[in-house]
């Protein structure tokens, strides 16, 4: 194995890369040639590839994608691919990996067609996620119709297959033509691979042909679940593999190298593959885009009273909810501070040039703040989560792709691999699974040279000490002053904007309580059973979300994630003494047996039908499932 080194990629091979790829690539020794290059070689256009780059890829590249100039990895990983070598790549988010793979896949695999040969599947690329599929072969279809006044014009057809859509839908594509590029996500292509005939023979039969396969996100795929998948698709590949002489090229591209990565590596790469590592020495699940401004703020605790002597301290006297206790709903922001924070952006702060992703830790929770943005405060969305049929996920993914203004309200599907362009502001509305998750979903912004915003907003000040200074401690990651005041009822006096937000000065405590008022009406009216519906079902997944990541959001007891969740509970419009109801099953599944202040019924509501990312019966299966 050959590493490749650059100064534009990482300039040393050296204890913190060599400890990351483990004895497995660092010391497996060279058979063949040694692969170098100067510096110097870094490309500056894509005319001046070497080997050079087919015409039509270059012209589908300048005239249909207007590129002018390849990025780092495109063109260390088409330098090393063009060998004829398997590559092991690795590069930051938002590089433009796609087309990093695309190239020289499409390159090689023309050069290996022979004449006479029979149509085949030429490029084979597995992908972790629908959304991610489909943007790939979007990809592929603009590369390969440049290709149609082209010799190999015949045979530069694309494909894409994934679970959702009907699998004869897929058959009948691939008995018309073979495609030349297949794009698919493992479950989906495993099961045709191992079930399906086209012409008379076994599909996995007719892979085992092809010219070059692409792993991309392939940590993502084992995040995922499927491992064992992606072991038994390349064992079938190399099952049926034609002795012609020629061998399969297999490039694999992951942010990072787990443990459990190694398997897939020994069975699908050559002993001699190239790592192209474009990160430097930097672990990329912790290493945040220098172009994104982080910042986050804080809710006020529902447990504290209001009373703001310090800009961001709050008063140490704690108000105890009971069940005798009626709070004062208005200060909580949990509703209302959401609405703020997008207001101040589309209305004040980028009216004519904004594009936001929001984060939110559960589907529930996506659905219920897509309603209330779209039908009670007039503010479009666009709703994208793993309850969304595929045909809904696909077409609302290129809504948002091809917009330039929206906002997107999403789950975790959308925070690696999809590459939304000119995303602005990414703000996650909690914390995220992880540090990864995290950095991932900031990646949505700050792409392709761009500048971006990271707004995080955590639920109070224990999951600000437990995220901020333990999670994502070196991060760099400030508070945000402006939105730190809009939220603590402050009027914004500062700032270019003359008094801060539509509002300038009026006090934002009254007109907050007018939108909870609203809130409460349409939670609270039998005339409006959907967003009572949406607001239990918050309720039930955010009490399995909190109480998996107690820790993890500075929670000590769970008592303490009743009470939060109650709390939301009633800033949605719920009344303590009609909070919603949990079934008994649920209760026991998240260890809240003999915690007052729930509502328990002995009905069987499944927590699974909630969008519980805190659901602690989630199996690998239920996870592909989400995707």
């Amino acid at each position: 194995m050959f590493v490749y080194r650059s100064t534009r990629c990482f300039s040393r091979l050296s204890g913190p890369v060599l400890s990351r790829l483990g004895s497995l690539e660092a010391h497996q020794p060279f058979h063949n040639a040694p692969f170098s290059t100067t510096t110097s070689s870094w490309t500056a256009n894509f005319e001046s590839f070497k080997p050079p780059l087919h015409p039509a890829s270059i012209h589908a590249l300048t005239h249909k994608l207007k590129l002018t100039s390849p990025t780092d990895i495109q063109v260390k990983s088409y330098e090393a691919a063009m060998t004829g070598r398997d590559v092991l790549a690795r590069a930051r988010t938002g590089t433009g990996k796609t087309l990093a793979f695309l190239l020289p896949a499409i390159q090689n695999a023309l050069a290996n067609i022979q004449p006479s040969s029979k149509r085949k599947v030429e490029i084979l690329v597995l992908c972790p996620t629908r959304e991610l599929a489909s943007q790939i072969h979007s990809t592929s279809q603009l590369l390969a119709s440049s290709h149609s006044n082209s010799n190999d014009s015949a045979r530069m057809h694309t494909q894409v297959m994934f679970g959702g859509v009907s699998k004869e839908n897929d058959l009948q594509k691939l008995n018309q033509k073979l495609p030349f590029v297949l794009v698919a996500t493992p479950g989906r292509l495993l099961d045709h691979m191992e079930n399906s005939v086209v012409g008379g023979v076994k599909f996995g039969q007719i892979l085992g042909s092809v010219s070059v396969l692409v792993l991309d996100e392939a940590d993502r795929c084992l995040d995922m679940g499927f491992s064992k998948d992606m072991q038994r698709i390349i064992q079938i590949l190399d099952q049926y593999k034609c002795n012609d002489g020629q061998s399969r090229q297999t490039l694999l591209f992951s942010a990072t190298i787990p443990p459990a990565l190694r398997s897939i590596m020994e069975s699908g790469l050559r002993k001699d593959h190239i790592t192209v590592d474009c990160v430097e020495d930097i672990d990329p699940a912790t290493h945040t885009n220098e172009s994104v401004h982080q910042t986050f703020l804080t809710l006020p605790d529902p447990k504290e009273k209001m009373v703001r002597n310090d800009l961001y301290r709050l008063s140490p006297k704690m108000k105890k909810i009971n069940a005798n206790s009626t709070p004062d709903v208005s200060q909580y922001r949990w509703i209302s501070g959401l609405v703020d924070i997008v207001e101040d952006i589309i209305h004040v702060q980028n009216p004519t040039d904004y594009k936001i992703v929001v984060f939110f830790p559960t589907t529930a929770a996506t659905q219920f703040f897509s309603y209330i943005f779209n039908n009670v405060y007039n503010i479009s969305v666009i709703e994208m989560h793993s309850q969304k049929h595929q045909s809904n996920r696909t077409s609302c993914s290129k809504l948002f792709r091809n917009t330039k203004q929206g906002i997107l309200f999403t789950t975790d599907v959308s925070a690696r691999g999809v590459d939304y362009p000119n995303v602005t502001h990414v703000i996650q509305y909690g914390a995220a699974e992880n540090r990864a998750t995290y950095i991932h979903r900031l990646g949505r912004t700050g792409r392709a040279g761009k500048n971006g915003i990271g707004i995080l907003v955590l639920g109070g000040k224990g999951e600000e000490r437990a995220v901020v200074g333990q999670e994502l401690k070196g991060l760099n990651v400030k508070r945000n002053k402006r939105y730190q005041d809009l939220i603590l009822g402050e009027t914004i006096s500062k700032h270019d904007d003359g008094g801060g937000g539509i509002n300038g000065h009026l006090n934002r405590k009254s007109i907050n309580e007018k939108r909870l008022q609203k809130i409460h009406s349409l939670v609270s009216s039998n005339s409006e059973s959907k967003v009572r519906k949406l607001a239990a079902s918050v309720y039930r997944s955010m009490l399995g979300y909190y109480t998996t990541k107690m820790k993890a959001v500075g929670m000590m007891y769970k008592v303490d994630v009743v009470e939060y969740v109650n709390s939301l509970a009633l800033q949605m419009g719920f009344r303590r003494d009609n909070l919603p109801q949990v079934s008994s099953r649920m209760v026991q599944n998240v260890g809240l047996e003999g915690i007052r202040g729930l509502n328990i019924s002995e009905g069987e509501e499944d927590m699974e039908n909630t969008g519980s990312r805190g659901n602690v019966r989630t199996s690998r299966l239920s996870k592909r499932r989400n995707y």
